[in-house]
């Protein structure tokens, strides 16, 4: 509710989350350490063979994830 008042931005369920070119993790929150390629998979444009993810906060696996077909960076 504060977003969307300060910024006029709206969330959505992660599970709604789809057609992205790019994904950007910026903060440490559980779920997001949780988070899979498999999962995160669901969140890219199907035709993306590499797929970017910005890990802000550095919190996933990136040999995991550069495994799997990811341009994985973090800071």
């Amino acid at each position: 509710a504060e977003a969307n008042r300060l910024y006029g931005i709206s969330f959505v369920e992660m599970g709604e989350i789809s057609n992205m070119d790019a994904v950007i993790l910026a903060v440490s929150h559980k779920v997001f350490e949780k988070l899979s390629p498999d999962t995160l998979n669901r969140f890219y444009k199907k035709r993306h063979t590499r797929r970017v993810l910005a890990d802000i906060k550095g919190i996933l696996d990136r040999e995991r994830l550069e495994e799997a077909g990811y341009l994985y960076w973090r800071l």
